[in-house]
């Protein structure tokens, strides 16, 4: 289903020129129309990705530029995180607290918060998120080309959770709910 070759795909991210670009190229990457992510590791999604592409992608459309995710289930709590422009930074945190979610946004060198563990093998914390990976996931996109990790720069980097180890719609609804009218992000 790729349409590209890798290093087209690449060469597709480091030619980017706005955030938005970046966005399309992560939702052609999430619906297997792309085989390269920056950092990803590998040329396609996982199944535990695959459960939760609807929202990611509606997501991406919004403006948000998803970099990891987890469904939630028994041993685990669904999160997701990326960047997103501040004001949609903004917009989710608010939205996603008011649903009882967690959620955590920092700017470049932001001083970290606190952590949150979001998954579990045999009782012992496995994942855990919440950290201001910013620095990391820009270096990941550095790598692509500076000019790609410069459209990062003035984005923030959004953690949301849900803290309850169960499936959850409401992160996934969260990120599927387009802009509110009369928002700088309504179309």
């Amino acid at each position: 289903m790729d349409t590209r070759t890798p290093a087209q795909a690449k060469a597709a991210w480091s030619a980017a020129r706005t955030s938005d670009e970046l966005c399309a190229l992560a939702a052609e990457f999430l619906q297997g129309r792309s085989p390269y992510f920056p950092g990803w590791g590998a040329s396609a999604t996982d199944t535990e990705t695959d459960a939760v592409l609807g929202p990611l992608v509606a997501a991406t459309r919004r403006g948000f530029l998803p970099l990891a995710s987890q469904e939630g289930g028994p041993q685990r709590c669904a999160f997701v995180l990326g960047f997103a422009p501040p004001a949609l930074a903004a917009e989710l945190q608010a939205a996603a607290t008011s649903c009882g979610l967690r959620a955590w946004t920092y700017a470049r060198h932001a001083p970290q918060l606190e952590t949150l563990a979001v998954g579990w093998e045999a009782g012992a914390e496995v994942l855990v998120v919440g950290a201001n990976a910013f620095e990391d996931e820009l270096a990941l996109f550095a790598e692509v080309s500076p000019a790609c990790a410069q459209l990062l720069l003035p984005l923030c980097y959004v953690v949301l959770v849900d803290p309850l180890r169960a499936p959850s719609t409401r992160l996934w609804r969260l990120l599927e709910t387009p802009a509110p009218q009369g928002s700088a992000l309504s179309p």
